[in-house]
């Protein structure tokens, strides 16, 4: 079966050079060449158009700047490489901020372009033939669609790694007591923190590393439709606040991700969920219906799919095994505590009082199997009529997701069911999307027979 993932055929060519990345950049220009600096070392990026000037600074010292009350040292690169400036249609200067420990320092460039993906094992020693710039700032030069990068060493380049008798700009270069800034106008901050269009692009490159570097989420085909919404959500909220549109911490990426999550996520599915859920699963089934549940957490999700399954085919012989990587919530699963009070109708029937409360009743129970389980190791689960694997996929790769889906197109049996979160989209040859009010499902049409 073939198995191009999400539309694209050439994607095979494209997993395959993936697997070979292991180091990002930012790539910007100077002089009309290209440059990239490690994005571990990115805080942000600016267009920035008033600097305060300090007396008796250096010369490539473009001034401080008020980065949310934070006074930064401003240098300007081309200044101090001696390289001439690209013509500019406005007065913003493009600013890379860059986390030096403790400090923030802004270096100028002609224009940032974009996060460059590379395998560190094709970086070439420097040499002075590719730039204009002291070979010791280089750390390497790179090629990569036909182009050639200078990846400079900013370390050495802003005084952090500098040794004894080399020139470098020493983090000291303005003033530690910078003059009185004057406030910026509301109208200054709103235009601040609006990203201007040609911003646009890098700026969601940004907060994509740093969704995956803060707390492992990754953007792929799967989810960057909800992605880009969410961005221009994020966008507009943060510029109501006037506060900056990237990510500072794990605090704003959870925040940034609270809206992926599917309805009813470690909660029991609501009645009226379930009836929905109930014209898309089977009725009436008599012989043996198989389920993999991938992700289970503490059991919400797979008894509330046990209980409409079995309430509808009360004469198969189901069975659901439920697995998930967190051992504490693997391990509360078969033993859930349950409020009786907040049980909807379809469960009841399958809830008993037991010496400590309501409880889930052993028919529900023996139907089901709990297991600690990595999706990415061997899966020993028989062909399944059903999976469920809602909100998973993103803590996966490009990769590891590509695997995954051709193993639940393998896994699914004919016209089986792919239930994934409401936020994701599978896009593999075979497997059909479906809809019913407002619940999107895949039914796999070439799978396991």
């Amino acid at each position: 079966m073939s198995t191009d993932l999400w539309e694209l055929k050439e994607q095979a060519a494209k997993a395959e050079s993936i697997n070979q990345v292991d180091f990002k950049m930012v790539s910007f220009s100077l002089g009309g060449k290209g440059y990239g600096i490690n994005i571990m070392k990115v805080k942000e990026i600016l267009k920035v158009n008033k600097f305060t000037y300090v007396p008796n600074s250096e010369p490539y010292v473009r001034g401080v700047y008020n980065l949310r009350g934070d006074i930064i040292s401003v240098v300007d690169l081309r200044v101090m490489f001696n390289v001439k400036k690209e013509q500019k249609t406005d007065d913003h200067e493009d600013v890379i901020v860059i986390s030096m420990n403790e400090k923030k320092i802004g270096v100028i460039v002609d224009s940032i372009s974009k996060v460059i993906g590379i395998d560190s094992s094709t970086i070439q020693p420097p040499h002075p033939i590719f730039s204009n710039i002291s070979i010791k700032y280089i750390n390497g030069i790179v090629e990569k669609d036909s182009k050639i990068y200078v990846i400079l060493d900013v370390d050495r380049i802003l005084g952090e790694d500098a040794t004894e008798g080399e020139e470098s700009v020493p983090a000291t270069a303005v003033a530690t007591v910078a003059p009185e800034l004057e406030p910026q106008s509301e109208k200054e901050k709103r235009e601040l923190y609006k990203a201007p269009e040609k911003e646009v692009d890098i700026n969601k490159d940004f907060i994509k590393e740093t969704l995956k570097a803060l707390i492992g989420f990754n953007i792929t085909e799967t989810n960057n439709h909800w992605f880009m919404n969410r961005y221009d959500e994020w966008a507009a909220e943060r510029g109501k606040k006037n506060e900056n549109i990237q990510l500072s911490g794990p605090e704003d990426a959870n925040l940034f991700i609270e809206a992926f999550k599917s309805k009813y996520s470690g909660i029991f599915f609501s009645q009226p969920y379930a009836d929905v859920l109930k014209k898309v699963l089977p009725s009436g089934i008599r012989g043996n219906y198989f389920v993999w549940n991938i992700g289970c957490a503490s059991g919400h999700e797979t008894y509330s799919i046990a209980a409409i399954l079995k309430e509808q085919n009360p004469d198969a012989v189901i069975k659901i095994w439920a697995n998930d990587k967190d051992l504490l919530s693997i391990s509360t699963a078969p033993n859930l505590s349950i409020d009786a009070s907040a049980i909807p109708q379809y469960l009841k029937p399958f809830i008993t009082e037991g010496t400590k409360g309501s409880v889930i009743a052993q028919l529900l129970k023996d139907i089901i199997y709990f297991e600690y389980h990595d999706i990415k190791n061997h899966n020993p689960y028989p062909d399944v009529d059903l999976i469920i694997c809602r909100d998973v996929l993103p803590i996966f790769d490009y990769n590891e997701q590509f695997k995954i889906i051709s193993e639940f197109s393998n896994k699914l049996r004919n016209n089986g069911i792919l239930l994934v979160g409401d936020n994701e989209r599978i896009k593999f040859d075979g497997f059909d999307e479906q809809e019913e009010e407002g619940i999107i499902f895949y039914r796999n049409k070439g799978g396991a027979r």
